[in-house]
């Protein structure tokens, strides 16, 4: 007897600590199938959906769900859901998104009822989401049509979509992340980013609301690119659609908008044509953004009162707001020559100063400056033979504003960097860059001054216990000495 009430408390505590959690090899499946709590998906179907129990978390851990049918999402949280994206992993979530006969308009996720939260985290984790025709990538069902085209308003409004983590890019036939334009019904209860790097692609908006409503849309963190469709704001709403404020803090890495092509008066963050937004709030100051295209990124101290970032943009040119200067930059063996620029035309990577810690960049039509001899570059990928030298602080993030060897798993495809040759005895290691008229730099930075150690170096970076009369840089910053 004791023996059994001894396994029967096993098994009981067990259950309550999730020890039932199960590997879900999805490659095996033979039907639908419900993940529960702790539950971790791997594999790959076509054939069959997946639903998250209320209250759930799930780990996808290179999991494929690229359900073929027209008759549900791929993905369906039935409450309070997280989905955790393991580490180093590739996952993708997908429904058909072509326009068939059968109009899925189911999105690739569907997040829980009104009043419910779906988180996503992860850190290098990717995630790819692909909603419907007439559906959300990340979000609601479609009010109107489902495969037999009736209406179905079951998945048609939402609870919050919350975004804290993971790399991921969602694309949907109606907004990519949040709801649809189907009627009344269709609602999301808002959106929220905290983190990660996501890309967000919609034929609405690519945040936000394409019919109905979304409550409110607010950006804490993290990189975000969202691209809407003809008329309809890239974060905000589609056409006669409504959105609650909009939030943008400036604690974001960096955010992206841009608005579809069309005629009328509409914003790239705000409201589409016709359509209806709270107020807009970016970095403190209100205001919808009307242009083609804005974006709005956090710079790093220099700890003299400077703040450095840099950008690229291979389909935009851009001006920078009154307190940005843009630089364009020379490599001459391990010298960085920094020259100033009004703009950054299309496909051009610069370097950004401004005396305020928050850059905005605003879209021009007509870019004019000349990049002849500009080495900054942007993109992905690294020419074989060259390493890869990024603009930050150092691996400690208090080191002198520089360019540092990079060594991470995948360059930010936005942001600049230049490329040294592997081979090269003195790459270059930092920059300072002093005034327009006299835009210059220092040589291969000796790492104690590259890891911003010390008081006091003559230009060649060799500290200086006893200076004398001359030019110094002293906490990063050029000094007269008498």
């Amino acid at each position: 007897m004791r023996k059994k009430l001894l396994f029967i408390l096993a098994l009981m505590l067990t259950a309550a600590t999730g020890s039932w959690a199960k590997t879900i090899d999805l490659s095996g499946l033979t039907a639908d199938c419900t993940a529960n709590d702790g539950d971790v998906l791997t594999g790959t179907t076509t054939a069959y959906k997946v639903t998250i129990a209320a209250d759930a978390t799930v780990t996808l851990n290179n999991a494929d769900i690229n359900y073929n049918g027209y008759d549900g999402p791929a993905i369906k949280c039935l409450g309070n859901a997280t989905i955790i994206l393991a580490d180093g992993t590739t996952n993708s979530v997908t429904v058909p998104d072509g326009n068939s006969p059968d109009m899925s308009g189911y999105p690739g996720i569907l997040a829980g009822g009104a009043g419910t939260t779906l988180i996503i985290q992860g850190s290098t984790g990717t995630l790819n989401v692909v909603g419907g025709y007439v559906a959300a990538g990340i979000g609601c069902t479609n009010y109107n049509y489902n495969n037999d085209m009736s209406r179905d308003t079951s998945g048609a409004h939402c609870g919050i979509i919350q975004i804290d983590g993971g790399i991921i890019t969602v694309t949907g036939g109606e907004s990519g992340i949040g709801n649809v334009e189907g009627g009344g019904d269709d609602a999301c209860d808002g959106i929220i980013i905290n983190g990660g790097t996501v890309t967000a692609i919609g034929h609405s908006a690519g945040i936000g609301c394409a019919g109905g409503a979304v409550g409110y849309i607010t950006i804490n963190g993290g990189t975000v690119t969202a691209t809407g469709g003809d008329m309809c704001a890239g974060i905000g709403t589609a056409p006669f659609a409504t959105c609650g404020d909009i939030t943008i803090a400036n604690t974001v890495t960096c955010v992206t908008a841009t608005k579809g092509d069309g005629s009328g008066t509409y914003d790239c963050i705000g409201a589409g044509y016709c359509g209806t937004c709270g107020t807009v709030t970016i970095g403190g100051t209100t205001g919808a953004i009307s242009a083609k295209s804005f974006v709005y990124m956090k710079a790093n101290s220099d700890g003299a009162g400077n703040y450095w970032s840099s950008y690229y943009n291979g389909t935009y040119g851009y001006t920078a707001d009154a307190n940005t200067t843009i630089y364009k930059g020379a490599v001459s063996g391990d010298i960085v020559q920094l020259s100033s620029v009004d703009d950054i035309p299309a496909d051009k990577a610069a370097i950004l100063k401004s005396t305020a810690a928050n850059i905005s960049l605003t879209y021009t039509d007509s870019p004019s400056a000349d990049f002849t001899g500009n080495e900054l570059k942007g993109g992905t990928t690294v020419t074989a033979g060259y390493d890869a030298y990024t603009l930050s602080r150092g691996s400690a993030g208090t080191g002198a504003v520089g360019f540092y060897k990079f060594n991470g798993t995948s360059l930010n495809g936005n942001k600049a960097h230049l490329e040294i040759s592997s081979s090269s005895s003195a790459p270059v290691r930092g920059f300072i860059s002093f005034k327009e008229e006299d835009a210059t730099a220092i040589k291969s930075l000796t790492p104690s001054l590259s890891e911003g150690k010390g008081d006091v170096y003559d230009l060649m970076g060799r500290r200086v216990e006893n200076p004398t009369q001359g030019i110094y840089i002293v906490n990063g910053k050029k000094v007269f000495i008498k």
